[in-house]
């Protein structure tokens, strides 16, 4: 959201001191333009009428999620037709969005006892709302229904707090206010743009609400400045959009300011809950979701726009959260076509909705989980990595048994990109470090396989698996020695280099085949005269051989 905001809008948290910090860097470079785009080209094929629309037990129109999707439009850029048709829906349904009522029945009876109406605004709904029109360049203050930024301003205390606005039976009804810290964020923004009064105040009691031992926000409100108790309640998600708020509240002054102290603590968080893979959970050690890694890696991509020491700190965070946002965006590479054209740029909600729609595509059951994952992620992989590389593939060093399935590594792909074996058309995606295991069976029979992967600039790699089948070997050794004289055994029909082992008695040798297939052993017969075996197995125990000769005396 820091495109909306004036630099002049500024928060004062008098108890909020950090030391003076460099001044402002040039934004941060659009790393990831091109699957950024792709994100935006599928939020824009789904819109119906300027809105996001899905079946969740019957038909529903995504107004929070539209919104979502307007901002990351605005700033990926290059749909400000959608951006406007986003910003006209919202202000043509306003009420749709913000306001509701319902009868409050008591279903404990049966039938259900008639209850009193209960109505209501929603002022995280009303802040979202404004901050939509603002994004389309529409004036929240001459809104049909009134000056939207006025109605905003009632729904904020003196404090600083939004609070829904409840009625139950016509008496205010405070139990039904569910306002909490992501429209407290909303708010910042929208009253931040207006150049509202208020918008200090509401800067300060979202400053306030950081968990002051963690850094981080909670979903909820809680006592102003307070430790957090329960770390599960610690929200990526609320963090993240904490900091997008504040963001553009930054003020270089040397004497430091409260959205300085803010985002330091903050960032330092969202450093301690991103996991190994890049992603982020909806709280600290949750399992990784595109809707909390897109959320916080947008804002630690805003952060890094603050000054250099910002940058230092949050754009590596934010490259590798865009880098799992890349690894769960539905893309095509090389000979492999897992996804329906029409599905590609969307982003899967984790590795499970991923890998569902390769073999169900996106269904009307999960179309809005896609819609939602998308819209929330689609600006954070503005910072993709896309530094060219050079992909590489190692297989088995040695022979494998036939039919057997072993592992290929590939590396030096791009991070979070996919990569194709052309083999059975399989397709996965590479980690935060640009590699990826592929497993590969070998046929069942002797053979030397070379499996081919691509990558996304469509350069191969390639690696080769060697697979030894059953076989009888040649084996010839004399057919009569002395008692402790020296035999020999010569071994053929081996693969160049196989490991082979040769036995008689209690007498074993090792060693590996020659250039030609030959392995040549001596050892020492036994000094018990009669008839003994030798047995020769190769590389594997369906490689082998035995013979017979006599010792005498």
């Amino acid at each position: 959201m820091s495109r909306l905001l004036r630099a002049g809008a500024l928060v004062a948290v008098p108890a909020l001191v950090l030391g003076a910090l460099p001044a402002q860097a040039a934004p941060a470079p659009q790393r990831g333009q091109a699957q950024a785009d792709d994100a935006a080209a599928y939020l824009s094929s789904q819109l119906d009428g300027g809105l996001l629309s899905y079946d969740n037990f019957g038909p529903y129109t995504d107004f929070g999620g539209s919104i979502d999707a307007e901002v990351a439009l605005a700033t990926i850029g290059g749909h400000s037709a959608d951006v406007d048709a986003i910003g006209n829906a919202i202000s043509s349904r306003l009420s749709d969005y913000t306001d509701y009522q319902y009868n409050d029945d008591d279903y404990s009876t049966n039938p259900p006892t008639p209850g009193p109406l209960v109505e209501g605004r929603s002022a995280g709904g009303t802040a979202k709302a404004i901050v939509g029109l603002q994004t389309a360049g529409l004036d929240p203050t001459t809104h049909p229904d009134g000056n939207l930024v006025t109605r905003l301003e009632g729904l904020v205390s003196a404090e600083g707090r939004i609070a829904d606005q409840v009625t139950r039976g016509g008496a205010a009804y405070p139990e039904g206010d569910f306002a909490n810290n992501f429209g407290q964020s909303f708010a910042v923004t929208a009253l931040s743009t207006a150049g509202s009064s208020k918008a200090p105040a509401a800067a300060a009691y979202l400053a306030q609400q950081q968990c002051a031992d963690t850094g981080s926000f909670t979903q909820d409100f809680v006592v102003p400045s307070a430790a957090c108790a329960d770390p599960a309640a610690a929200s990526v998600d609320a963090t993240a959009l904490a900091v997008s708020a504040f963001v553009p509240l930054y003020t270089d002054d040397s004497s430091g300011g409260g959205a300085a102290y803010v985002l330091t603590k903050a960032v330092g968080f969202l450093q301690n809950a991103q996991r190994g893979n890049g992603g982020f959970g909806t709280t600290t050690g949750g399992a990784p979701n595109a809707n909390s890694t897109g959320l916080a890696t947008a804002a630690l991509r805003q952060l890094a726009t603050v000054n250099p020491t910002f940058d230092h700190y949050a754009t590596p965070l934010a490259v590798k959260g865009a880098a799992w946002l890349r690894a769960h965006q539905l893309d095509n590479v090389g000979s492999c076509t897992p996804y329906a054209a029409a599905e590609l740029g969307a982003v899967a909600f984790d590795d499970a909705a991923r890998d569902d729609a390769v073999t169900d595509g996106i269904t009307t059951a999960s179309e809005g989980q896609f819609i939602k994952a998308t819209a929330q992620s689609a600006e954070g992989l503005l910072s993709a990595p896309t530094d060219p590389t050079v992909l590489e593939a190692a297989g088995p060093t040695t022979y494998v048994a036939d039919g057997s399935t072993s592992t290929v590594r590939v590396t030096g792909a791009t991070p979070g990109s996919a990569v194709c074996l052309s083999t059975g058309k399989v397709q996965k995606y590479s980690s935060i470090t640009g590699s990826v295991a592929f497993s590969v069976k070998a046929p069942a029979k002797t053979a030397t396989t070379t499996f081919t992967f691509t990558g996304v600039d469509g350069s191969p790699a390639t690696a080769v698996v060697k697979s030894l089948g059953a076989k009888t070997l040649g084996l010839r050794v004399r057919a009569k020695v002395s008692r402790g004289a020296t035999q020999r055994a010569i071994v053929t029909g081996l693969a160049v280099g196989e490991k082979v082992s040769v036995r008689s008695g209690a007498t074993t040798k090792s060693g590996v085949a020659d250039a030609k297939g030959v392995f040549n052993v001596t050892f020492k017969a036994s000094t018990i005269t009669g008839t003994k075996t030798v047995t020769v197995v190769g590389q594997f125990a369906d490689r082998k051989a035995s013979a017979k000769f006599t010792v005498v005396k």
